[in-house]
């Protein structure tokens, strides 16, 4: 890498590979442009403002100050930033990584980010500072090194990947070192070969993400930080729920309410990624609010009514070959859960949005797989003539479930295979669905299947794990999920099909948050 990059105070701009100079935007070598540039450079709003054309907000600016402060000073402090999604952290550490570049052309240095994963998350922060970069008054004077390192002058940006595996040391922070979703970086990994990187120099240290558990390296970092503003009025610990921006962009706030409405103010993403709550692993997967919205006030139907279209689950009982923290090690029952898609007018999004209500259910224990098979087609493709079914297509599951695509159809049968992946997906799918009301169960009739439908959702438990994944189950000693794992794949069924053949839709309002 040519370190002799072009001096944005001092010398005209030179593009890379060429020997001829040209003259900066905005008014050649004359001590008006180096004062203007002066100016610019002596604080990040200006800098933000002027040479990005891309202001920081109240609350951004409020974190940038103080970073920049303990950068100049060299306290070596450690910020934590929790800001609700959209609103705008990853451009506040862009515009934090490109004002220290041009601050420290000349006497140089070196910033570190890092994140949990190479691609995309290390990647996107990249791409993200180059296209501030890329702004007509600061063109000229960067380049890119080494594939992961942006320069100017002699400060340059490493990127790096905090993925448990990845080999990072070496590496020295001596300005500022940044931890993107710091909640999902493993803490030992921070303390060993992070944090070293910032020691030798006294560089201050950045952790950005959003709430998850209490044993987080976000979540650790906070509470020091917390203590220390209590102990000595300083304040190294920034949260900004959603609701402050929707303070400074109405269309961010009516774009998050549009979600709450969707998902509902119990989920997950909600409490976490919006309204910044950490989250108790010892807790109901169900809570009371969630219980009360499963609650249907339709009727339970023995039979197919001629214009419904249906649906359907089939968690499949039997030895299971999936983690032990996905599934449960033994199946005792098969259960069949039959919905009908219907569609619920939002009267705050302005349009109707596709839903499930569970009309039966069907419980079968110590079923050889053959009668099973035979139950099924009959179940499925003669009595319901469901549209679309999930079967559990886990262990012993598998074979059950690609026979009944074979006889019913590709499009009509779809295997699932529970891992610990496709579980968390289907619980953050679960608790959406259910706390928007688009999920619910048939009214009490007195049946043995209610019964044990609804003792599997009050004993059905939460439990939360690295990376934002999450996992549901009945402990071992209270009985099965397999209620519960079937409604969780019912969720898959929901968005297919066509819409009502009467349009119900309004115009939408135009939602924009760009600029975040």
């Amino acid at each position: 890498m040519n370190m002799r990059t072009p001096d944005l105070l001092q010398r005209s701009p030179e593009k890379s590979g060429s020997s001829a100079a040209s003259t900066p935007r905005g008014g050649g070598r004359g001590s008006l442009a180096r004062a203007f540039f002066r100016y610019t450079l002596n604080d990040i709003a200006h800098f933000s403002r002027v040479l990005v054309g891309r202001p920081l907000r109240s609350y951004q600016l409020a974190v940038a100050r103080a970073v920049l402060a303990s950068v100049r000073q060299r306290k070596g402090a450690i910020f934590t930033v929790e800001m609700a999604r959209q609103m705008g952290k990853n451009e506040l550490s862009a515009h934090l990584e490109a004002y220290l570049l041009y601050r420290y052309q000349r006497r140089g240095g070196t910033i570190v980010k890092c994140a949990p994963t190479l691609t995309p998350q290390v990647l996107i922060s990249r791409l993200r500072l180059e296209s501030i970069l890329d702004r007509p008054w600061l063109a000229p004077y960067w380049q890119r090194a080494h594939g992961n390192m942006v320069a100017v002058g002699k400060a340059r940006v490493m990127f790096l990947s905090a993925h448990e595996q990845a080999n990072v040391v070496g590496a020295t922070a001596d300005l500022l070192l940044e931890v993107d979703e710091a909640q999902d970086v493993d803490e030992e990994k921070f303390a060993k070969e992070f944090l070293p990187m910032a020691a030798a120099q006294n560089a201050t240290i950045v952790l950005y993400g959003t709430p998850w558990t209490q044993d987080t390296l976000l979540a650790k970092y906070k509470a020091l930080n917390l203590a220390h503003e209590e102990n000595t009025g300083e304040r190294r610990h920034f949260s900004y729920p959603w609701q402050v921006g929707a303070r400074e962009n109405p269309r961010y706030g009516a774009a998050v309410k549009a979600q709450i409405r969707q998902r509902g103010e119990d989920d997950l993403v909600i409490r976490t990624q919006y309204c910044l709550e950490e989250i108790d692993d010892a807790t109901g997967f169900f809570t009371p609010p969630l219980r009360a919205a499963l609650q249907g006030a339709h009727a339970r139907q023995h039979r197919p009514r001629a214009e419904a279209h249906y649906v359907a689950a089939v968690d499949v009982a039997g030895e299971e070959s999936a983690p032990q923290e996905s599934r449960q090690s033994r199946r005792d029952s098969t259960v069949v859960l039959i919905g009908e898609r219907v569609w619920r007018h939002d009267p705050l999004l302005g349009f109707a949005l596709p839903a499930v209500n569970v009309v039966n259910a069907y419980q079968w224990t110590g079923l050889p797989t053959t009668e099973q098979y035979a139950r099924l087609v009959r179940l499925l493709g003669e009595e319901w003539r469901v549209q679309r079914a999930i079967v559990d297509a886990t262990g012993i599951g598998d074979a059950l479930a690609r026979f009944l695509q074979a006889r019913l159809g590709e499009d009509r049968i779809e295997p699932f295979t529970f891992t610990a992946q496709s579980k968390s997906a289907l619980g953050y799918d679960l608790r959406s669905l259910v706390g928007s009301g688009r999920l619910q169960l048939w009214a009490d009739d007195g049946s043995a299947e209610f019964r044990e439908c609804w003792r599997q959702v009050r004993r059905c438990q939460l439990s939360l794990h690295p990376g934002n994944r999450i996992s549901f189950h009945v402990p071992a000693s209270q009985g099965h999920d397999d209620y519960v794992s079937a409604l969780a794949m019912l969720t898959r069924t929901v968005e297919s099909g066509a819409p009502p053949a009467v349009s119900v839709a309004l115009p939408p309002r135009e939602i924009q948050t760009e600029g975040y």
